[in-house]
């Protein structure tokens, strides 16, 4: 398991300064768009797969657990594998990543609110290398935008690139070495 991911939970799961997040972190959901990105992770937690978390229908998968004697329970969601076109490969991509990670968090509102809930996009992502992005590298997100959903039509510019401030972080980036903003 990549040592980054180790240190990542650690600094989360035993986040006991106010000052690195105004709530106590209790549950972490990891998104994860493909399989073999989640695979260490999972293995390493020794999560088991939850087959009740996504409705039936879903393509999704969920593993869980629990971390740092069972003061953190961790969730770890990928995308599944395409059934629809017979391919098998994972289901990547912007719908994807964004249904399995809203079923995610409505279920784990549901199972205990949203207090100390933790949302981690992890994997890969290609085509940042032109802006210093590197394998390996950590990003703590400042904002997010839809890079791939362009609308030249007046006042759909700003709809269409959905640029949204991401939620305080506190002193993550102090704490998690290495890491950059972006």
């Amino acid at each position: 398991l990549p040592i980054r991911y180790l240190c990542l939970i650690f600094v989360i799961a035993s986040a006991t300064s106010r000052s690195m997040f105004p709530v106590q972190i209790g549950r972490i959901v990891f998104s994860i768009a493909m399989e073999a990105e989640a695979a260490p992770l999972i293995a390493h937690l020794e999560l088991e797969i939850d087959e009740d978390f996504f409705p039936p229908s879903a393509p999704f998968t969920a593993h869980r657990g629990m971390y740092g004697n069972g003061r953190c329970h961790i969730t770890v969601v990928t995308s599944g594998k395409d059934k629809v076109h017979g391919t098998g490969v994972d289901n990547i991509g912007t719908v994807p990543a964004s249904l399995s990670t809203f079923l995610a968090l409505q279920k784990m509102k549901d199972e205990g609110g949203d207090e100390g809930l933790l949302l981690i996009n992890a994997g890969t992502c290609g085509g940042f290398g032109a802006a210093g992005a590197s394998i390996g590298d950590v990003y703590i997100t400042t904002r997010s935008l839809s890079h791939d959903r362009r609308i030249p039509l007046g006042p759909f510019k700003e709809y269409g690139l959905g640029q949204l401030a991401s939620a305080p972080t506190g002193q993550l980036l102090v704490h998690l070495e290495g890491s950059k903003p972006g």
